[in-house]
């Protein structure tokens, strides 16, 4: 395992004492049909970190993020993406849209401007 994914194995939470090994996720098939739902609006953007709040009588969507991080969901299964399903899938969506050599159809894929105007530097 490289370094950079190793990861402390907690068994309680520090504040509460609940366990956390074992405990289930209430209302899990719920709160991903929803994150599907909403990656579907989106049309052809491959990839979405969604928040999602799991309430007591079931999910909420937070927020959806263009630029997920990813370095918690490796530390947390110990394997690196590229050895997932998350990576064959990301790379399946972009050789489908890279496949083609019109410039307006990769321009479209390569620009993304979440307010639908025109592409912003956001670095300012």
């Amino acid at each position: 395992m490289h370094e950079s994914f190793r990861a402390l194995r907690i068994e309680q939470h520090p504040d509460t004492g609940a366990a956390i090994a074992g405990t289930r996720l209430p209302h899990r098939p719920e709160s991903v049909a929803l994150a599907l739902r909403a990656h579907q609006m989106l049309g052809g953007i491959a990839c979405v970190g969604w928040d999602v709040a799991i309430l007591d009588d079931g999910p909420v969507m937070l927020e959806g993020n263009w630029n997920p991080g990813v370095r918690a969901v490796q530390m947390s299964s110990r394997v690196p993406l590229d050895e997932t399903a998350y990576a064959r899938g990301l790379a399946e969506h972009l050789e489908a849209r890279l496949a083609s050599t019109d410039l307006a159809v990769l321009r479209r894929y390569s620009l993304w401007e979440p307010l639908g105007g025109p592409a912003r530097d956001w670095s300012m």
